[in-house]
């Protein structure tokens, strides 16, 4: 019995572990530092000879808390002998994900730390479809980094009800005089 529970703890460590394993990448581009505030454009194009599924990385670090918002457009020519299909953005901070977003069009993560290595993926599929040429597809994309408000202390919450409360009490006896 004793044996089946430790090979059971040893398979749930290792799937636990290979989920936060790095991003494999097909193509890796280093941002250095991406604010906050910052801002970078990307994007990549596709021929026929790279049919098939892409996991294209951007990687950068943050010199603040931040949070992040940005959007990827697939670029497609009508009646192409190409098709790109941009599935998902996902962001890693160091190994562990941070979030993903099967809606590419626009995306965000929020609550970014400072320091560590953050990595954006971009997923995408690029087939064959039959069309009248064929012309290379791809994607491009925004990603920009504002600074994170900072959370009110609660002894600041404290001082602010406190004041609330006293110029509400001085209303109150101004009003009765």
């Amino acid at each position: 019995m004793k044996l089946k529970t430790a090979v059971a703890g040893i398979a749930v460590a290792l799937g636990a572990s290979s989920a936060m394993a790095a991003p494999s990448c097909n193509s890796t581009t280093d941002w250095v530092t991406l604010g906050p505030p910052g801002l970078e454009l990307f994007g990549k194009s596709f021929t026929a000879a790279t049919n098939g599924t892409h996991h294209d990385c951007y990687t950068f670090s943050l010199s603040s808390a931040a949070t992040s918002f940005g959007g990827v457009l697939e670029i497609n020519t009508l009646f192409n002998k190409l098709d790109i299909d941009v599935t998902k953005v996902s962001l890693f901070r160091d190994s562990a994900l941070v979030g993903e977003d099967s809606d590419p069009l626009t995306f965000s993560f929020a609550s970014l730390l400072s320091g560590g290595a953050y990595t954006l993926m971009i997923d995408s599929i690029v087939s064959r479809d039959p069309g009248l040429w064929s012309v290379p597809v791809g994607y491009a994309g925004m990603i920009a980094t504002t600074i994170a408000a900072p959370v009110p202390e609660p002894a600041l919450l404290g001082l602010v009800l406190a004041g609330l409360v006293g110029v509400g009490a001085a209303a109150a006896r101004r009003g009765k005089a």
